[in-house]
């Protein structure tokens, strides 16, 4: 499950929404740049400038890996991160990440 094969952690990855039924129209969202030192990425999503968004991957079975999507939340004391989604990606067809977050229509999509 090794993310950064082919991303330079310097370099951003470009992020997408992208219609569920298929369509093959892809809107910009923002860009994501990998973490090495915590084997994830963070999201900078356009629509939510001053949120932080991160996504991990979580598993793996033969034919998929499977990731969770979690913002930080600042609380009084500690800010913590709270799980707001989750993706999926067939790393054998193409390096895609779709992102099912919150009440949104589209996927978020990222080509690693």
């Amino acid at each position: 499950m090794n993310l950064s094969e082919r991303n330079d952690p310097n370099v951003p990855v470009k992020l997408y929404w992208v219609d569920r039924g298929g369509s093959q129209k892809k809107i910009p969202a923002g860009v994501a740049f990998y973490e090495e030192e915590q084997g994830e990425y963070r999201l900078k999503i356009d629509m939510y400038p001053k949120v932080r968004y991160y996504l991990k991957a979580i598993t793996t079975n033969e034919d998929k890996i499977y990731f969770r999507v979690e913002v930080l939340v600042d609380t009084y004391v500690v800010p913590q991160r709270r799980v707001i989604g989750e993706g999926f990606c067939h790393p054998k067809l193409d390096r895609t990440v779709f992102m099912e977050i919150g009440p949104h229509s589209k996927y978020l999509a990222m080509e690693y």
